[in-house]
């Protein structure tokens, strides 16, 4: 579910088998070489979210999901009827608000271009299915145990590591740009030409975030 194994290097038991859940059939082998290289055995499964289905109750100790759950907030009741009685389901998504001074930052470029600006971002309208406002909300009936916890971070690029922010920006493009993608690309070009402008007059631009870690445990089992 959207996260690399390398994180439970040295945390599971060596005879773990952990299983991965993505849509994207491309990412298999990178996800398998990730699992050969912790000594882990890994299976890969890319029919989606929706595969969680055809999981039997009860059936693991450990489920994890990294900036994906706001993509489907409706199967935490799945994701708690799969887990073990003393299983955890670890969350790691956005706050809000998420980048508030680069998102400022892109709806003043827009509206300077004369775009209308939307109310919300893509991203912005992706996050509130599931963020640190609501996610203890929509966890709390399928967990008994929901502890958070607040992380900061930031993103600093200079001028010399403009290549980098393009390459970051691009990726990152559908989340911040409405539109077709004629419209996208055409957005995107006034977006990095604006940041290369400013990157060379001040010399840096600093993305802050803040993420939010949700582990739960106590999974209210459930036989649907």
């Amino acid at each position: 579910m959207g996260f690399l194994p390398g994180g439970l290097k040295g945390k599971v038991q060596k005879d773990a088998e952990i299983t991965g859940v993505d849509r994207h059939s491309r990412n298999k082998q990178l996800y398998l070489n990730a699992c050969t290289d912790i000594s882990l055995k890994g299976n890969f499964l890319s029919e989606g979210i929706s595969t969680i289905k055809s999981f039997g109750k009860n059936t693991f100790d450990l489920a994890i999901c990294s900036y994906a759950l706001y993509f489907f907030p409706d199967y935490i009741e799945q994701i708690s009827r799969v887990l073990k009685n003393d299983g955890t389901f670890v969350v790691i998504t956005h706050s809000q608000p998420h980048m508030a001074e680069f998102t400022s930052y892109v709806k003043n470029i827009l509206k300077l271009e004369g775009f209308d600006v939307l109310n919300f971002l893509p991203y912005e309208d992706l996050i509130n299915n599931f963020s640190n406002e609501n996610g203890r909300k929509l966890l709390s009936p399928w967990f008994g145990n929901v502890v958070s916890k607040k992380v900061k971070s930031s993103l600093l690029f200079k001028y010399n590591d403009y290549v980098d922010f393009e390459k970051y920006f691009r990726f990152k493009r559908s989340f911040f740009i409405p539109g077709k993608e004629d419209e996208k690309e055409f957005l995107t070009g006034l977006i990095l030409e604006k940041v290369k402008n400013d990157l060379e007059k001040k010399g840096e631009l600093k993305i802050s975030k803040e993420d939010m870690i949700f582990v739960c445990t106590k999974p209210n089992l459930t036989d649907t």
